[in-house]
């Protein structure tokens, strides 16, 4: 339950925080997220689909993506032991019609 409501609670901060984007910006503008996918309780969680889907159900349009072999895996938010290692992170640009 407890993993559950972090991954809800993840997702709708996402949410808003991507509406407050797309609000303020231009149109014609764009915008690049950058999300490593995730295991929760050894279930992979495609983060990046989900964080797209979203986008797109705002209003933004996906210009393209690819992924990023990370370099320096060192977090500024420190990770719990059983949350992995992000080997890669997926870049998505996203565009304002």
């Amino acid at each position: 339950k407890n993993r559950a409501y972090i991954v809800w609670e993840y997702f709708t901060d996402m949410k808003i925080a991507l509406a407050e984007c797309f609000r303020v910006l231009k149109s014609g503008s764009n915008m690049v997220v950058f999300v490593g996918d995730n295991r929760i309780r050894k279930l992979y969680l495609p983060t990046h689909e989900l964080l797209n889907n979203i986008a797109c159900e705002l209003g933004f349009e996906i210009d393209t993506y690819f992924y990023h072999q990370m370099k320096n895996k060192l977090l500024g938010i420190p990770r719990n032991h059983t949350g992995g290692e992000i080997q890669r992170e997926m870049a998505t640009i996203l565009r304002k019609p």
